[in-house]
């Protein structure tokens, strides 16, 4: 059982970089599509004049006109019906998104898609960089532990030369330093 278990080789630490290298793209992606800091930076550099965020809540927010909506075929009730409704006086209702009145999708949109991608592609080369930094600056063996190996392997080689010595003189002792 244990000559089996020699031979398969250890996937164990490849498998943790994997993930880790996953997760940290996972992790980028998150940020980017979920938070509201790239639309702000954009719409601070990009849209305002004035660069702050003024406006930034009505920019985001596209307008549905829902005087045109209409029953489904067939349906007899008027519960879309506004203009029949006394107490309804909106005319439009506003939602979360990126879309001007002909409900297609607004160049910033496509200027955030793009913006999101490469807030991707530069946080995880620089998370990688610093990983690596991080992996080049911590040894994988500690100082002292090399010491020791060196120092056994230098007391392997004069107990090595010691009995080279001692079959070559016959018996005879032989200091080796």
């Amino acid at each position: 059982c244990d000559a089996f278990q020699k031979r398969i080789p250890n996937t164990d630490v490849l498998s943790a970089i994997g993930i880790a290298k996953l997760s940290i793209i996972t992790n980028a992606f998150i940020v980017a599509v979920t938070s509201e800091f790239l639309p702000r930076l954009l719409y601070q550099h990009r849209i305002n004049p004035y660069q702050n965020l003024t406006g930034f809540v009505d920019y985001t927010l596209a307008r549905a006109n829902v005087s045109e909506l209409k029953n489904p075929p067939g349906d007899s009730s008027d519960y879309l019906d506004y203009n029949t409704t006394s107490n309804y006086t909106y005319n439009v209702c506003r939602y979360f998104g990126y879309r001007d009145e002909n409900n297609e999708l607004t160049r910033f949109y496509y200027e955030y898609l793009t913006v999101a991608l490469a807030f991707v592609i530069v946080f995880e080369h620089v998370i990688f960089a610093l990983v690596n930094f991080i992996a080049w600056i911590v040894p994988d063996v500690p100082s002292e532990l090399k010491l020791r190996v060196k120092r056994e392997a230098y007391l392997g080689k004069v107990a090595l030369r010691e009995k080279a010595v001692e079959e070559i003189d016959g018996g005879g002792t032989v200091a080796v330093l």
